[in-house]
């Protein structure tokens, strides 16, 4: 037993010794979903980080002209952090603004997700990551009102740390 104890203290000082630093914070880019964003990463303790960010997209395809414009936030809550790797879970919201120009419409979309991710510190400073969001999408506006379950919001994404 107390091998075991040992072992699993043991593992435990480690995972504290190389998590995330409360106040650390660091820029975002991501891309997934359909579209690019930024954001910023807030660390409020070893294991809890906020996620701020804004995203746009713009696609012209030659007949119509398509703009997207995204507000929302992420709550990331680390699971493990050992040797630069760490998994994470979370949940988030975001509000997207869409309009197209022919034929001329304007929506609204509210998401709710739940996160999955997986992130690698490359340095102190730069990180990679990429998670799956499972979502929940409510629409609203000229082209009706609808709602849908799946994992739009994944993607892949940079973060520079600043301190």
């Amino acid at each position: 037993m107390k091998k075991v104890l040992f072992v699993l203290a043991l593992v435990a000082v480690a995972s504290v010794a190389t998590a995330q630093s409360a106040g650390k914070y660091g820029f975002n880019v991501a891309y997934g979903g359909g579209g690019s964003n930024i954001a910023v990463t807030y660390h409020l303790s070893d294991m809890l980080a906020l996620r701020p960010g804004l995203g746009y997209t713009s696609n012209d395809n030659g007949t119509t002209v398509s703009t997207r414009f995204t507000v929302g936030s992420d709550v990331l809550y680390y699971l493990s952090n050992a040797d630069g790797m760490g998994m994470y879970v979370g949940g988030g919201f975001s509000y997207v603004a869409k309009s197209t120009d022919k034929p001329e419409t304007s929506d609204s979309e509210m998401d709710f997700k739940g996160l999955l991710g997986f992130q690698y510190a490359l340095n102190a400073k730069l990180g990679v990551y990429g998670e799956v969001a499972f979502s929940y999408t409510s629409l609203s506006g000229d082209s009706g009102d609808s709602s849908s379950l799946g994992t739009k919001n994944s993607g892949v994404g940079l973060i520079f740390y600043l301190n």
